[in-house]
């Protein structure tokens, strides 16, 4: 069974070639146990224990079939029966959050899906979900809520994505460098708002919970600054950050990039 031959055969052709190993499935019987969780990695790891023999034979005499092809039967008949653009099974919500360049409201529904998912089963870990390790499952999640903002957002796109971000962040229980992460992204957003009180708040608290040092902070604060009509909050800000010592190289590394973008910010300006 070659690859052209998997994409382009109906299900019941891939059950009729597996039944020749000795492997009998049920496509109406698997469409019901489906239904019962609507998790194919679990269903997957039950027909796994039921046929380990003769998987095992297959992967041993290194047959055209061999233990992968439950995976595409089973994903086969759930496509065929269900609509998993909107389904919060764990392996399909994988497949979507591995996809690249999702758009605005793709990535809404993802996190929406996500939410759900965890509202009914109550694992909080996200990698639990997955089967994967945490460092694994931390950039994809990352990178999720990083290219929702990557093109600019209207004032009322940005209040959404700082809904979103707080709902995540509230519903999973993350590693401290992923919440880290996306607070920085958070504070950057509020600050293209221009809400001084705001942006001062958000400071405070990304020091208090994650003990950062101020530089990186500024500089999300700056770079979110950019989105204003002018560059007044811009240079309030920079002046704000440069009354503070520099501790670590670290914070010299960092403060070197903060003026060269004030820099370029005022040649742009003509100052």
């Amino acid at each position: 069974m070659n690859d052209r031959f998997i994409h382009q055969a109906s299900s019941d052709q891939l059950i009729e070639k597996l039944s020749r190993y000795n492997i009998s499935l049920n496509k109406s019987i698997l469409i019901k146990q489906y239904a019962n969780s609507f998790h194919l990695y679990q269903l997957l790891d039950s027909l796994k224990i039921l046929y380990g023999k003769e998987l095992q034979a297959l992967d041993r005499q290194n047959k055209s079939v061999n233990s992968d092809y439950l995976e595409y039967i089973l994903d086969k008949i759930v496509r065929e029966n269900y609509d998993v653009e909107d389904s919060i099974d764990p392996y399909y919500l994988y497949q979507d959050l591995k996809t690249e360049q999702k758009t605005k409201e793709k990535i809404k529904q993802i996190i929406d899906r996500l939410l759900r998912m965890n509202n009914l089963y109550h694992l909080n870990r996200a990698e639990a979900y997955f089967g994967i390790f945490e460092e694994e499952c931390e950039p994809i999640l990352y990178r999720l809520f990083e290219d929702y903002q990557v093109s600019p957002l209207t004032k009322e796109e940005t209040r959404e994505f700082l809904i979103l971000i707080d709902r995540f962040m509230e519903s999973f229980d993350l590693n401290k460098t992923l919440k880290m992460n996306l607070a920085l992204l958070k504070i950057e957003q509020i600050a293209s708002l221009g809400n001084e009180q705001e942006i001062d708040t958000e400071i405070q608290q990304i020091k208090k919970t994650y003990g950062l040092s101020i530089f990186p902070i500024y500089t999300r604060v700056l770079l979110g600054t950019l989105d204003l009509s002018d560059n007044k909050l811009f240079e309030k800000y920079y002046h704000k950050v440069k009354q503070y010592m520099i501790l670590s190289d670290e914070d010299k590394e960092e403060c070197a990039f903060i003026d060269h973008l004030y820099q370029n910010v005022m040649m742009d300006e003509g100052k």
